[in-house]
């Protein structure tokens, strides 16, 4: 979108497209993503009201071929279902470990 990011951009390329598992992830890192997910919320609903994402610049998805986020409301239904793709990953790697 353009705009500057609200946490730790060391946390973003450790986690970015084409990352992998290096090293063993602390309870501290652990924590700390933890309290990403809810203040970027509550930083997202001030963002939006203060219309931080007017100029939203588009970008296209490397991974997901042709699909190109045209507007904010585009971004925000793309994380929330990339998001839950995620989540579902994860639970099943839960269940198999068990």
């Amino acid at each position: 979108a353009g705009q500057k990011f609200v946490i730790n951009e060391e946390l973003i390329d450790r986690y970015k497209n084409g990352s992998k598992p290096e090293n063993y992830i602390s309870e501290e890192e652990i924590n700390l993503l933890k309290g990403y997910m809810l203040s970027t919320i509550n930083q997202l609903e001030i963002d939006l009201k203060n219309g931080w994402f007017d100029n939203y610049t588009p970008y296209t998805i490397s991974t997901y071929a042709g699909l190109t986020l045209e507007n904010v409301n585009d971004a925000l239904t793309f994380i929330v279902s990339h998001d839950a793709l995620h989540y579902g990953c994860s639970i099943s790697l839960k269940r198999l470990v068990k």
